[in-house]
Order: C-alpha cells, then sequence, then structure tokens
C-alpha cells in the first residue's frame, strides 16, 4: 500500500481521507486492475466480484436488499475501525526503522493476526500456527498509538517492503 506520505494534498481534510484505510484499498485495487501488484490474481479479484454481485441479485431477488445495505455498513465499520488501527500497527513505523512489520500484544487476539512477521515469512501458514518471530512484540497500548502517530501526529510512515533478506532462520 502507498505511504501516507506519497498522498498529501495542501487540503488537510481531502489529505486524512486519502490516508485512511479505505482509500487505501481502493488504491490497493486500482493498482491491482492496472497489474501493478504482481502477488494479487486478477482473475481471483474478478471471481470475487462476480459471486458479490450475483449474491446482491438473489438477495434483491428474495426482495431482501435490506441485507446488501446491512453488509455494506458493517463492512465499512470493519475498514474504517478495526483494520485501520491494525494497518497502522502492523506496517508502520518512525522514519529509518529497519523492520518490514510489526508484532503486537493484544487484549483478543483474532486468528493470531498480531504474529504478522510469521504471517509475511509463510502466508500459506494456518492462522492457529502462526507464532511471533520478533523477541519483543509491541505492547498493546502501541495498538492505539500507532494509529494516532500514522493519521493524526502524521510522524510514523509505512516501512520497508519485506525482501528475501528478512526471512528470519527456521528453527529445524
Amino acid at each position: 500500500m502507498r505511504s501516507v506520505q506519497t498522498v498529501a494534498h495542501r487540503n488537510r481534510l481531502l489529505s486524512w481521507l486519502v490516508a485512511t484505510e479505505a482509500v487505501q484499498h481502493l488504491l490497493f485495487l486500482w493498482d491491482v486492475l492496472h497489474g501493478r501488484q504482481p502477488l494479487v490474481r486478477l482473475w481471483r479479484v474478478v471471481a470475487s466480484a462476480t459471486i458479490s454481485t450475483a449474491c446482491v441479485l438473489c438477495l434483491w431477488q428474495l426482495g431482501r436488499f435490506d441485507v446488501v445495505w446491512k453488509l455494506i455498513a458493517i463492512n465499512a465499520f470493519s475498514v474504517l475501525v478495526p483494520a485501520s488501527l491494525r494497518g497502522a500497527i502492523e506496517h508502520h513505523g518512525p522514519p529509518g526503522a529497519t523492520g518490514f512489520a510489526n508484532e503486537y500484544c493484544v487484549w483478543i487476539p483474532l486468528f493470531n493476526l498480531n504474529r504478522h512477521v510469521h504471517h509475511h515469512e509463510d502466508m500459506r501458514c494456518p492462522w492457529y500456527l502462526l507464532e511471533f518471530r520478533t523477541p519483543q512484540p509491541l505492547a498493546r497500548w502501541h495498538y492505539f498509538a500507532h494509529w494516532f502517530r500514522v493519521y493524526v501526529r502524521r510522524d510514523y510512515v509505512l516501512m520497508r517492503p519485506m525482501s528475501a533478506g528478512d526471512l528470519l532462520p527456521r528453527e529445524q
């Protein structure tokens, strides 16, 4: 995803809006559709859009179009609040940070997503086998502090992408 600093605008409100997680997802989708995200398979995006459209049409035919708006509201909330908090802590840090992702402690460890480095090392690893790979994951309060420093103070930047040298040696 693009860094908050790469999409700065003179209008502060517009700058904040573009930096939000929802807009970042749309920018990522734009890059996917233009072939700038080599790990994303375009056929999967098209298949997902087709299935979603078919479900919307079925709900409309059943007279339950209200369910569509409720699903949109749930997804909008999920992207604007929890995903925004998670996105800030997982891939942002102070300028000059040497890592590519952060691991962090949480009160409710949803599918071990806070074990983010292992997820990047082995994206096919099931969520229940993810382990911490850093000696000291960030404390619980960082979950909110990172969001504040990324989106309000704007002094944290997107960390550099993972490279082959970032893989930690595996225990045999």
